[in-house]
Formats: C-alpha cells, sequence, structure tokens
C-alpha cells in the first residue's frame, strides 16, 4: 500500500507510521521485505481483496499498530512510545525522525501526551486525499497517484530550496565583493598619504 519507498512508508496507513515492521521491530523488517514492496504490502491491507482499501482495513491496521507501539500495554501510546518510535524512525533518517513526531502530536487531539486508540482510529487524512472519487475506499491507483503528488511537491521543494540557496550565495557573494572593493577604497585612500 503506501510502502512507495521503504516499510516505514506504509506509516501513511494509519499513524503515519503504522507498519508492523516499524513497530514490530527488526524480525518483522526482515519479514516485511520478504513479503514484498509496496504491492504486496497493498494486498495484506486489502483483507477482503477487493482491490480497495476501506475504513475498516485501514483501522485493523492501526489498531495492529497501537498494540505494538504500547509496549507496556497500557493502552496509550506515551511519550517514551513515541521516542522509542521517533528513535527508530531516525535510524532511517533525521527527516523520518521528525515526520514521526509531528505525526503522533497531530493525533493527540486533546493534547495530554499520549496517543489512545480512538485518536490513533481516527481515519487519516491522507485516505480522504487519496480517496479521488470519494467512495470511501482507496484503491492501489489512488494511492500511486497520491504518491506522485507528494513525490511532485516535494520535488518542487527542494528545486525552490535549492533556488533560494543559489540566490542566497549570490548575495552573500555581492556582499562579500562590496566589502573587498571598500575595503580596496580603503587601501587606495592610504597610498594618498
Amino acid at each position: 500500500m503506501i510502502r512507495q519507498v521503504s516499510t516505514f512508508a506504509i506509516a501513511a496507513v494509519a499513524l503515519g507510521l503504522a507498519t508492523p515492521a516499524f513497530a514490530g521491530g527488526a524480525a518483522d523488517k526482515a519479514d516485511a521485505k520478504a513479503k514484498g514492496g509496496p504491492a504486496k504490502q497493498f494486498e495484506r491491507m486489502d483483507r477482503n481483496n477487493d482491490g480497495a482499501i476501506d475504513a475498516d482495513e485501514v483501522k485493523e491496521q492501526l489498531s495492529k499498530f497501537m498494540k505494538r507501539a504500547d509496549k507496556n500495554g497500557d493502552g496509550v501510546i506515551d511519550a517514551d512510545e513515541v521516542k522509542a518510535l521517533k528513535e527508530r524512525a531516525a535510524k532511517k533518517s533525521e527527516k523520518a525522525g521528525d515526520n514521526v513526531e509531528k505525526k503522533l502530536k497531530k493525533l493527540d487531539t486533546n493534547g495530554d501526551g499520549k496517543i489512545s486508540e480512538a485518536e490513533a482510529l481516527t481515519r487519516p487524512g491522507w485516505f480522504d486525499r487519496a480517496d479521488a472519487n470519494k467512495d470511501g475506499k482507496v484503491t492501489k491507483a489512488e494511492i500511486d497517484e497520491l504518491m506522485a503528488k507528494r513525490k511532485a511537491r516535494d520535488e518542487k521543494k527542494a528545486e525552490k530550496k535549492a533556488g533560494d540557496a543559489k540566490a542566497d550565495a549570490k548575495a552573500d557573494a555581492k556582499a562579500g565583493d562590496a566589502k573587498d572593493n571598500a575595503a580596496d577604497d580603503d587601501d587606495a585612500g592610504d597610498d594618498d598619504e
């Protein structure tokens, strides 16, 4: 399903990190790799084999995620468990760790610093964005379209960032040249004395 690039990407399925491989550890990661990529993940999530993932199937994945992430079994994902999830994601990349933290904070709708199952089981925003025909189900094609839009958006952001960096470097160079010219002018004045 949304495992476009890695086991972490299916995270968007639920909490933005509801992947059995992610929540479960190294053994689950190896198992997920052995089971295939995005198409296989989609097949596993499509429990009724109708070619689409509906809200009930997403909730099932969220519930599984909650059970795996809630290491102390108290029914919520608390600060320590969030930290562990963030650290696990950060092993992939710092950005992934930051994304986990943002997504989890967003889920904490009552602001108590914990994510209850009720909070976690709310239908994720990606589901509504991906459901192009608004039939309450998300097909592989709809997910592919959403991921293509995200990729295009990310590429556009990267291009803008690169352009901004180039403009900053050019401005810094200009400022450096102006400073050098001013220093040269000062030096030239010293020759007159």
